[in-house]
């Protein structure tokens, strides 16, 4: 499979960071660039170049697990992984290669044994201190083996309310070794220009008397403000308007109780619609995710599931 320009340079400064320094580096591409694919092609250069490594693939939610683990398939269809996931129902410990649930591998890491390299997926949700599991997890495993090497991957290298990933103490990732910009993957043609709309009046939410915090929207009062009279309605009204030559439609909700009226309104209006909630189990979502990838459904709703 070949790699796009700056996929190729993105694996590349990896062995060139390492063949200088000793730290954690971050590897910076925007959503849409490919990141599983260059995953992909890094291990599948390891395990080729330096036969007997044993590697864990870290994420967060099901879907990336299952993203990472077919795209290293696709690049390397006799590849010996396996996947280590409460949610996905897979507790592999033996293959070489891992693609693992920071929750489920945290709580039976002895299980897995040592690992070589380890690459965190969406490296952003990393606390910047504190103990959380994905730094309890590596103190373990480096106590297994003292020379592991860490590895980020993320499309935004800072948390909002803490600032950039590779700064401040007791960080984990010490470098950005390749960094590509939206610009050029738009000027380049792999990624679309964004396109934004004003909605019409009826459809805004009134965001008057919804508190801040951290910078943010208080979550249940942005809900409540969001669900007020006919707005939903009038919103997806809207929606159907104006993307009515649209292919597909990602549907973000505010809330669970939001996220269930849109879906509601848009079932009425005749949209075949599909809905992805934190709580919906890993089955089901995928079977909705696949649906809608075959254009079974017009449109998938969800709160804070597809967000990555």
């Amino acid at each position: 499979m070949n790699l796009r320009a700056y996929q190729r340079e993105s694996v590349d400064a990896i062995y060139s960071y390492f063949a200088s320094k000793s730290g954690s580096p971050l590897i910076v591409m925007p959503t849409g660039s490919g990141k599983s694919l260059t995953i992909a092609t890094f291990i599948h250069e390891v395990i080729t170049t330096w036969p007997g490594q044993r590697i864990l693939v870290l994420t967060h939610v099901c879907e990336l697990i299952e993203q990472d683990h077919a795209a290293l398939l696709r690049v390397s269809p006799h590849a010996p992984c396996g996947v280590y996931s409460a949610g996905l129902g897979a507790r592999d410990v033996m293959q070489p290669i891992i693609f693992g649930g920071i929750q489920s591998v945290f709580r039976r890491d002895a299980e897995l044994g040592r690992f070589d390299l380890v690459l965190i997926d969406e490296c952003n949700l990393v606390p910047p201190k504190g103990e959380g599991m994905y730094r309890q997890l590596l103190v373990r495993m480096r106590e297994r083996n003292p020379q592991l090497k860490v590895i980020g991957f993320t499309a935004t290298p800072f948390r909002l309310g803490t600032g950039r990933l590779d700064r401040g103490d007791g960080r984990i990732f010490t470098d950005i070794a390749f960094e590509v910009g939206v610009l050029r993957l738009v000027r380049e043609r792999f990624l679309v220009p964004l396109i934004a709309r004003q909605v019409a009046a009826e459809g805004e939410i009134d965001t008057r008397g919804v508190k801040h915090s951290g910078g943010e929207f208080v979550a249940r009062d942005l809900e409540r403000a969001a669900m007020r009279g006919d707005v939903v309605e009038e919103a997806v009204d809207e929606m159907v308007q104006l993307g009515g030559e649209r292919r597909s439609w990602l549907v973000f909700g505010c809330g669970v109780d939001h996220a269930r009226r849109i879906h509601v309104a848009l079932m009425a209006r005749q949209v075949a619609a599909g809905i992805v909630l934190g709580d919906t189990p890993c089955q089901e979502r995928a079977a909705a995710i696949a649906a809608y990838k075959r254009g079974e459904l017009h449109a998938l709703v969800s709160v804070g599931v597809l967000t990555t």
